[in-house]
């Protein structure tokens, strides 16, 4: 079998000859254009997200609540994380909550104690 290959100019010219394939002429590709650099950050709404966020815990508890299962999905802001709580479909008693209550009022009170705790300014 040989091959040869000639590029120039953004092309690229082949011919290859073998017993299972015979070209009549010369083949000639034409290559991409190369791809300018784009930034390396790429452009989030944060508030975009935060609404679909937003809009995907109400289909949950929709859906949940359409099944019969008392699973709630919550998104606590003050602390960016969700909340799922189990209830007692009969008394309404929150059975489990993840992550537990005790662990939500820690993390808000360390949420509050941050500006205290840290303070850029000198």
């Amino acid at each position: 079998m040989s091959d040869s290959i000639r590029i120039a100019a953004g092309k690229v010219q082949g011919q290859v000859t073998s017993p299972a394939f015979k070209p009549t002429q010369q083949s000639t590709i034409q290559l991409a254009q190369p791809v300018q650099e784009q930034s390396a950050a790429p452009k989030i709404d944060p508030q975009k997200m935060a609404d679909q966020l937003k809009e995907i815990v109400e289909q949950m508890n929709r859906q949940m609540k359409e099944t019969n299962r008392d699973l709630g999905f919550a998104i606590d802001d003050r602390i960016n994380t969700f909340i799922v709580t189990v209830r007692n479909t009969n008394t309404g008693e929150v059975i489990r909550q993840i992550p537990n209550e005790v662990v939500v009022n820690m993390a808000h009170s360390i949420e509050d104690l941050k500006g205290v705790l840290f303070n850029e300014t000198l």
